[in-house]
């Protein structure tokens, strides 16, 4: 592989500006990240996503260098994406695999053998922080005479909220045991 390879995001970084960018270049993983890797405490996932891309994405956009923060502040589905494209740059598209079955009443080793490339993206036709909605007259809680709809703002979940739900459910679990 490349030392560098370039892909669109399916959704985009938007800046403080409001820009949207897509293009991003990925840098392989290095003997480091994969060390860090195979260290990965399951619980931390979403904190060590941001670490890895933050090490491994040279540049978003015309954005470089890129911190940990523009890394969060990115759609999860451009997350999953990217760590999709980072395994293919370090490894290639090829995926092949023994894996045990989770199942409690099975565990039998299961063969694996697929390309990264079979599986679906598509670039996200609405761009930007927030998204808006009609909501149906039975959704809408107005106190409007005659008013039928009512239109919501939203924005998708990004790495940040990745990270805080971790830590909730890290700290419920911890006082579950």
């Amino acid at each position: 592989m490349s030392a560098h390879a370039t892909f669109l995001l399916p959704g985009g970084y938007c800046n403080p500006d409001g820009e949207i960018h897509r293009e991003v270049e990925l840098i392989p993983l290095s003997g480091r990240e994969e060390e860090l890797l195979a260290d990965c405490e399951p619980s931390t996932s979403s904190t060590f996503v941001t670490m890895l891309l933050t090490r491994c994405v040279h540049r978003i956009g015309t954005v470089g260098p890129i911190s940990s923060d523009i890394i969060r502040s990115l759609l999860i589905a451009d997350r999953l994406y990217l760590i999709l494209k980072l395994r293919e740059v370090t490894f290639g598209a090829q995926v092949q695999a023994t894996v045990q079955c989770p199942w409690g009443g099975c565990q039998k080793k299961v063969d694996i053998d697929f390309s990264l490339h079979d599986i679906p993206v598509r670039e996200s036709e609405e761009k930007g922080p927030l998204y808006t909605r009609v909501l149906s007259p039975d959704a809408a809680l107005s106190g409007e005479p005659g008013e039928q709809y009512r239109e919501v703002a939203f924005r998708l979940p990004n790495g940040e909220d990745q990270e805080v739900i971790g830590q909730i459910v890290e700290e419920v679990g911890a006082k579950a045991l």
